[in-house]
């Protein structure tokens, strides 16, 4: 933390008292947690890479984006030792925080509300690991749709018919990725991450690519259709695969010991769902499926629970296809692309 005050120290008088006054400002909403939902983690998450990306910086570097995240974290959480907060201003700032808390209730429903500012998401194409991404200035209200055709104009790139490109989802440094449907907002996606254990936050990011294994399955979604057969399965504490009868049907996943006796049941609309496994799982097969239930809370890992979500492995591509397409059409049913617009980059 000494590190930390001497740099601050060392930044001109403006710019010092500018990011002194943002962190008092993230600190005041950090400590509204309880009903704001932004803990210190999503604060980072959202300040670190706009605050310390300069425009210098090589596209390679982008990956270290979760350490801008810490370092942002770090200024909200030593905010008083840091830029040398004194008890008695950092009374007088919540004050200030709880006095302008009064006057916006007192005028709700008088004016509508502005939404907040937006932010910037680096957008991968193909592979991280190509280094080539493109730096989306990302609304509230962008959708996975809009962020991709904004990502199509920056790059001057006009896919063929067949072969549109898909924004994904991908965690654990891509061991997991999740196509993102269409109508998807884009921040509620990434702000989830921050509800995460630190080690499963870290590696996040928003890829643009094709995926064969979705587009087949798309391909098949034609008509509304149940799955049933035997794959290997492994939840949060199993400590190895065993071999299961799964279906999907009625638009929940299920999982039996046997015919007649069922080991676990989710709705469909309540699992989010990602194409791949941990390394560490050691599945039996390449074609897997991890799944965290419910899908809108925290991810956490214990010494109990190791295993980030649950992972199904399949032996067979032609039963892996269908139970993707099954859980598509059973989440989403025929809305699977955007219906009319095609991804043209605009003249």
């Amino acid at each position: 933390m000494e590190r930390y005050r001497n740099l601050v120290q060392l930044l001109p008088t403006i710019n010092a008292k500018t990011l002194k006054k943002l962190m008092s400002h993230l600190v005041a909403i950090a400590s509204h947690s309880g009903k704001n939902l932004m803990p210190n983690y999503n604060l980072g998450a959202i300040w670190g890479p706009s605050l310390l990306t300069v425009d210098s910086m090589e596209a390679s570097t982008y990956s270290q984006t979760s350490t801008e995240s810490d370092v942002c974290r770090d200024l909200i959480d030593f905010y008083m030792f840091i830029f040398d907060v004194a008890e008695e201003e950092l009374q007088k700032e919540a004050k200030i925080s709880e006095t302008l808390e009064k006057i916006n209730k007192h005028d709700r429903g008088r004016q509508a509300l502005k939404r907040s500012g937006d932010l910037r998401l680096w957008v991968y194409i193909d592979t991280k690991s190509s280094g080539n991404c493109v730096c989306v200035v990302a609304k509230p209200t962008m959708t996975a749709f809009e962020m991709t055709k904004q990502v199509l104009r920056e790059k001057c790139m006009q896919p063929q018919d067949e072969c549109d490109l898909t924004l994904h989802e991908a965690i654990l440094g891509g061991a997991l990725q999740r196509p993102i449907h269409y109508s998807e907002l884009v921040l509620d996606v990434t702000l989830k991450w921050g509800n995460w254990g630190e080690d499963d936050r870290r590696d996040n990011y928003l890829l643009l690519k094709r995926n064969i294994l979705y587009e087949e399955a798309i391909g098949h979604a034609n008509q509304t259709f149940s799955v049933f057969g035997e794959a290997f399965y492994n939840d949060l504490k199993m400590k190895s695969f065993k071999k299961y009868m799964l279906s999907m049907s009625n638009a929940r996943l299920t999982i039996n010991k046997s015919e007649d006796v069922e080991l676990a049941s989710w709705p469909i609309e309540e699992v989010s769902w990602y194409l791949g496994s941990e390394a560490k799982r050691q599945p039996p097969h390449s074609l897997n499926v991890t799944f965290i239930h419910p899908r809108n809370e925290p991810v956490i890992r214990s010494k109990e629970k190791p295993h980030f979500g649950r992972t199904i492995s399949f032996e067979s591509r032609d039963f892996y296809i269908k139970w993707i397409t099954a859980m598509l059409v059973a989440e989403f049913g025929k809305d699977l692309k955007p219906p009319t617009e095609k991804l043209v980059v605009l003249e």
